[in-house]
């Protein structure tokens, strides 16, 4: 089908142009010179996807979206802007008024690519019966940190930013869902350190890492679940980065995928759904590779999640970050799945309650067995 493209912008010859080349690409192109009109159309006509410009005399193209949210939210939303209006933007991404940013001055390709690889998703989506998925990250806030102090601007330390994101599986996949969102086209990032960089401290505290306790997290068997996943996407990340580098006191890592919490993303997503929408875990682990695609992640994380879902031959076989992750998740499942690991202290003896093996002990009995499985590799 025809994807059914609306722009609203209050420059007439901005319009035309883009009128011109969409129209040349095979779109069926609408326009409108304000958001009371832009409105106006969307009652009238069908419309798949409404890009608005974000600076308007009446009714700015945040406020317009959000409307549009509201009223048609099957229709694909972006915005238009300059990088002086990142921050009213990204507050936008966040909370899913708008699906991504197309920065001025733009590609007019690399729009119309966008807006076709969504709608194919969209419908793809549509079809499995997951369209509710893909708001899901605003639906709920992240688990609080332990510890926001560090991360206000007068007394701002990176290390123990990361930490905290480390920690928190929500605020990490909200965090490279917005980052790759806001720049399409221009720049993708699969690492939250970079992630960090792009944002800046004080947005990434303001988004990710600030927020109010729900009535989710007030039942104590969601919570709980939620921070076993937390538990289980950390380890394997740390796993990851010991398994894949040599350098055991680096800093920071800036080049090494942050994958852990694709292995507990289908789990994560049947938490966060209510129990009347919930398609099960089987479905929600075939739809997560074009979910992650729709939010824009980079290729690996797509990849990484077909791996998970047990379709290797769709993917290439040499990469050595999906295979540590594919090892790193067997690891972990198999040494939380006995229930018990060698407690250091005790050279030999078995801990049957998980809670009482530290964290520590718990990341280097995965390491090794991965490791051992790594050398093979």
């Amino acid at each position: 089908m025809i994807p059914r493209i609306l722009f609203v912008d209050d420059e007439q010859n901005i319009l035309s142009s883009l009128r011109r080349f969409f129209f040349s690409e095979n779109f069926e192109v609408h326009t409108a010179l304000s958001s009371e009109s832009g409105m106006k159309l969307l009652h009238e006509k069908p419309i798949d996807f409404v890009i608005s410009d974000f600076r308007m005399p009446e009714t700015n193209g945040i406020a317009f979206l959000k409307q549009v949210r509201d009223e048609f939210p099957n229709c694909g939303r972006a915005i238009l802007s300059g990088l002086s209006d990142q921050e009213i933007v990204l507050s936008a991404l966040v909370h899913g008024i708008a699906e991504c940013y197309f920065v001025k001055p733009w590609e007019n390709e690399t729009i119309a690519e966008e807006i076709v690889r969504r709608q194919k998703i969209r419908d793809l989506l549509k079809e499995q019966g997951a369209l509710m998925l893909i708001d899901i990250l605003e639906s709920l806030p992240p688990l609080p940190p332990r510890d926001t102090q560090p991360l206000r601007a007068e007394n701002y330390d990176t290390r123990k930013v990361l930490s905290l994101l480390e920690e928190n599986i929500l605020s990490t996949l909200r965090l490279l869902k917005v980052v790759n969102s806001a720049y399409v086209g221009i720049r993708k990032t699969s690492s939250i350190r970079s992630a960090v960089q792009i944002l800046g401290p004080e947005t990434v505290f303001k988004y990710f890492l600030q927020s109010n306790i729900s009535a989710f997290y007030d039942n104590p068997g969601a919570k709980e679940k939620l921070l076993e996943l937390q538990r289980h996407s950390y380890i394997v990340d740390r796993v990851i980065e010991q398994i894949t580098d040599d350098k055991k006191n680096q800093d920071l890592y800036s080049e090494i995928p942050t994958l852990g919490f694709l292995t507990v993303l289908p789990q994560l997503l049947m938490l966060l759904l209510p129990p009347d929408e919930n398609p099960g875990i089987k479905k929600l682990s075939s739809v997560c590779p074009a979910l992650l695609s729709f939010w824009n992640l980079p290729i690996i994380f797509v990849e990484a999640s077909l791996i998970l879902e047990g379709k290797e031959s769709q993917v290439p076989q040499d990469d050595v970050f999906l295979k540590a992750l594919s090892i790193a998740h067997r690891a972990t499942e198999a040494v939380l799945r006995e229930g018990y690991i060698a407690d250091k202290k005790n050279s030999g003896s078995q801990v049957k309650d998980k809670s009482e093996y530290s964290e520590k002990i718990l990341r280097e009995q995965v390491a090794k067995t991965a490791e051992e499985a790594f050398r093979r590799f």
